[in-house]
């Protein structure tokens, strides 16, 4: 394959072999893998640049890093290049013309195992006769990350390195692997150690095994009782291993405060330069264009690599403060060959964390001064002796730990200054319970005393408190007994009526567009419809009442087209003013936009509400219903009722909008029960409007509702503007029969939308639960969905998820999704959305928006 991204990335806990992995190591690339020994990362003490950890006390000015020119691929350089990926010919190319400057050793930090003609044989022979260049591959291999081998050409020469990393649970890269062990048991350096020991190799360096580990101890006596030895494992995992001037010793279990990450491999902490900008760099397409003197390659590590974000993940190491500080893979394998060359030289020393066993008596030191602090000050009310020592504490906690750390040891700084703060408030809290004992002896004998006189007041008054509270007990308990009743009563009768409403709502809408019924039919079904929706809010005005009372109305905001909404509003009432030979007109500013955001059902029961009281109280004349905006506010949208009745009495008009209270005219036919207006203001405020009246007896009234106004924009979020069924545009069900899934936990839902459907010629399945959706998506193979949002277990938005994730999954096209809720609130409607559905049919279902849904959706 190849693979022209970032080196990769092993994970932290489970990505390297459970089992200790640094062998014997390659000192320089001609040598047999027997004879190389690897650097057991110990080092000794010197300046470092910054601490790994989180709590590192911050750099120091490093010195010059080593010979080492970076080659990155940036993406300048990609504009530049004829193609990306290089082909082999290319590559091959490069790779001669790098050689022909005499560098120390060539890194290839690319993944490049496949062949990407033309020039796979030329790139073969570059491989083959260029001993100083090192390939990469990826060793440990995982879900999201699997293995990469390296060329064959590169394996069979023994030129291959490793380019995994590990990183801290943080997110960080702090540490860098200098060996590892493959799946098949062979060793494997990283990059950047390959690199560095071919460099210190050339100049007489090599790799001296000081104190070697018990494994290798045992095979010198000829004891290898599990076959460690032939394996490498473990070779020198409690020694230590010279490399000039440096002594090498891997990173163990607990050393710096490093006890639950992934220790496996040969791991020692980086030593970062203040920046990647510190390491030479040469522009790739200056190189290609022959502009690069030779000198700058000349005897150095050179090494090649992409530094574009489009081909690579840069990482975060404690030197990076913010994302444009990150490093690339090729950065770090630089950053760990200087590192490992400057210290065999002498330049730079290598950081070592503290042993378990030094960090529990860093740990104990600061808590026994932390003890000892608190219970030598002197008491006080505020406890200000104790507040402006524990600072200077963790000062000097600070200091020493930045002294430890110049001279190259890491030690953890949270847990002693936690121990600090801890044995300080601990030895503290002693010495005030003790203090605390001798005073309360003092004050019990007056306690006792007190105590005699509360307990004859306490008493006295329990007596009176008792009196009351089983009265107050009584009074609860009959008021909640009649507020069971009260809601039981509601809830019962709610329910007996709701039902037949709803059967004739529902089947009232299927009749409608029977072609066997005739106009007059069809006007008396409209009819009927309406005046059945007219009997259900009348019916929800007593639940009103109730939740008014208990402070539990909830707004249910949708999209609402207001053309129709008029439109429905005018074919109730206009029957019954002609029935009264009265003028029934609706004006509306041609200014206003078409969908807005409205709880139609609140809006719908109080101008029902007051045009019905005009109506019914006009004996002549006329009744208007206005709809505007005004030009200078052209955020609030007015509704007026204008009528030609008696109007209100100057006293009434104050009184009109109280509950039972009725005007002079309604009085005298003793009709209503005089919620309506009441009603209609608290439902108008809750929606962040305003009821008001204008009237003088015998002249009429004029009711003025005045709301937010909020456009909806339709192609976001509002269904399609209704049409007449002989005007909508739907699929020809000839030849096909479309398949539909209807999905709803209610059966009766489920007939309703299955016989409309029939009955356009559509093939119809029903699914009760989102389960069943999922599964029939998957056999039926549907080729549109009504999904219903409210359902238990799986609900509509985790069906609509599922689904999506399986077309994705599957590389199916996306099939229409048209979401049905009984209440589409805002956050409702985002959320649907953002499960993935197309379009939004709020309930009661209203067939004209469901057909013009499915026809757009078929459509589009």
């Amino acid at each position: 394959m190849t693979n022209h991204g970032a080196t990769d990335l092993s994970q932290p806990q489970s990505a390297l072999p459970n089992s200790p992995i640094i062998g014997a190591g390659n000192g320089c690339r001609d040598r047999p893998p027997a004879a190389r020994q690897p650097p057991d990362l110990g080092d000794q003490p010197a300046r470092s640049v910054l601490c790994p950890g989180p709590h590192c006390p911050g750099p120091i000015p490093p010195p010059a890093p080593p010979a080492v020119t970076l080659i990155t691929i940036t993406e300048a350089d990609l504009a530049q290049l004829p193609q990306w990926p290089l082909s082999d010919a290319q590559l091959a190319a490069l790779l001669s013309q790098i050689r022909q400057a005499q560098p120390a050793a060539i890194g290839l930090n690319l993944h490049r195992n496949l062949p990407l003609e033309p020039g796979s044989a030329q790139l073969a022979q570059v491989f083959a006769t260029t001993p100083n260049l090192i390939g990469i591959e990826k060793v440990v291999g995982n879900a999201q990350m699997p293995a990469v081998p390296g060329p064959a050409v590169l394996a069979a020469q023994d030129q291959l390195a490793a380019s995994d990393l590990v990183v801290d649970s943080d997110g960080k890269l702090r540490r860098q692997l200098i060996s590892l062990v493959t799946p098949e048991g062979e060793l494997r350096w990283s990059l950047g150690a390959r690199l560095a020991f071919d460099y210190l190799a050339q100049r007489g360096i090599e790799p001296e095994v000081v104190e070697p580990g018990w494994v290798a101890r045992l095979g010198q006596f000829g004891l290898d009782p599990f076959g460690l030895n032939q394996t490498g494992l473990d070779q020198s995992r409690f020694g230590q291993t010279r490399l000039g001037q440096a002594l090498f010793r891997p990173l163990l279990e607990r050393d710096g405060g490093y006890g639950r990450e992934d220790l496996g491999g040969y791991q020692i902490l980086s030593n970062f330069y203040a920046s990647p900008q510190a390491f030479d760099r040469v522009s790739l397409t200056a190189l290609r264009a022959g502009e690069i003197p030779p000198e700058k390659l000349r005897d150095r590590i050179v090494l090649i690599g992409p530094g574009a974000p489009s081909l690579q993940n840069p990482f975060m190491t404690p030197v990076s403060q913010s994302l444009d500080q990150e490093w690339y893979g090729v950065e770090l394998q630089a950053n760990l060959a200087s590192q490992i060359i400057a210290a065999a030289l002498g330049e730079r020393s290598l950081l070592r964390g503290a042993p378990q066993a030094v960090g529990w008596l860093w740990i104990l030191t600061w808590a026994t001064v932390g003890a000892t602090a608190g219970s030598l000050l002197p008491l006080d009310r505020r406890g200000s002796s104790l507040l402006w020592v524990l600072p200077l504490g963790l000062l000097a906690l600070g200091g020493s730990s930045y002294l430890w750390f110049l001279q190259g040891w890491w030690l953890v700084v949270a847990a002693p200054g936690l121990s600090l703060l801890g044995a300080s408030l601990l030895s503290r809290r002693l010495l005030l319970d003790q203090t605390l004992a001798r005073s309360q002896h003092q004050l019990h004998s007056h306690l006792q005393s007190f105590e005699r006189t509360l307990t004859r007041q306490i008493q006295v008054r329990t007596q009176a408190l008792q009196s009351q509270t089983q009265q107050l007990a009584q009074a609860k308990q009959m008021a909640e007994r009649a507020s069971e009743a009260k809601s039981s009563f509601l809830a019962r009768m709610s329910h007996e009526l709701r039902v037949p409403l709803n059967s004739i709502l529902g089947f009232s809408r299927i009749l409608h567009d029977e072609a066997s019924l005739d106009p007059d039919s069809h006007s008396s079904l409209e009819v009927i419809q309406s005046s059945s929706e007219h009997l259900l809010s009348l019916i929800n005005d007593v639940l009103d009442i109730s939740k008014i009372e208990s402070n539990q109305i909830s707004l249910n905001e949708q999209v609402v087209h207001l053309p129709s909404f008029l439109d429905r509003l005018k074919a109730m009432f206009q029957p019954q003013a002609k029935a009264k030979s009265l003028s029934f007109r609706c004006a509306v500013d041609g200014q206003l936009p078409e969908h807005l955001w409205l709880d139609e059902t609140k809006l719908r029961q109080v101008l029902i509400n007051l045009l019905g009281n005009a109506v019914k109280f006009t004996h002549h004349g006329h009744v208007i219903l206005r709809v505007w905006r005004r030009v200078e506010d052209p955020t609030t949208l007015y509704f007026e009722v204008e009528d030609t009745g008696p109007g209100l009495l100057e006293s009434e008009i104050d009184r009109v909008f109280e509950p039972f209270i009725q005007g002079a005219a309604s009085s005298t036919q003793l009709q209503g029960t005089g919620l309506g207006l009441f009603i209609s203001r608290q439902l108008i405020q809750r929606m962040g409007g305003e009821l008001s009246v204008r009237s003088q007896w015998r002249q009429g009234a004029k009711f003025q509702v005045v709301l937010p106004l909020r456009e909806a924009h339709r192609p976001l979020q509002a269904l399609p503007s209704l049409r007449r069924t002989q005007e909508r545009r739907l699929p020809d069900p000839d030849p096909i029969r479309y398949r539909i899934l209807v999905v709803d936990d209610v059966a009766f839902n489920r007939k309703l939308l299955a016989k409309l459907l029939m009955d356009l010629g559509m093939d119809v399945c029903e699914a009760s639960n989102g389960q069943e959706a999922v599964a029939l998506w998957e056999t039926w193979k549907p080729q549109l969905i009504l999904m219903d949002i409210a359902m238990p277990e799986v609900d509509g938005c985790q069906a609509t998820r599922q689904i999506r994730a399986l077309e994705a999954a599957q590389g199916r096209s996306p099939i229409p999704i048209i979401a049905t809720s009984g209440g589409v609130l805002p956050e409702e409607q985002s959320a649907a959305l953002a499960a993935g559905c197309n379009a939004l049919a709020p309930k009661p279902i209203q067939r004209e928006q469901l057909l013009d849904a499915i026809a757009t959706a078929f459509q589009s």
